[in-house]
């Protein structure tokens, strides 16, 4: 398997940062608070987002 990039890794550093600030503002700080029902309330929280970049978000989270 390649090496992930860079620029890839920038990408999930800021996307997994957003996520992480997200749950900050909604009283999560310990992963084991995470649930589902978060990463589907921080999805429609992009809604000023193009698609695409939305898109990117939701990929970063699988992969988490």
């Amino acid at each position: 398997r390649h090496h992930r990039g860079r620029r890839t890794i920038h990408q999930l550093e800021y996307c997994l940062g957003r996520f992480f600030s997200w749950l900050a503002t909604h009283g999560i700080d310990d992963l084991r608070q995470l649930s589902v029902r978060h990463v589907r309330e921080f999805v429609p929280s992009l809604h000023h987002c193009k698609r695409s970049t939305a898109a990117v978000h939701a990929s970063a989270l699988r992969g988490f």
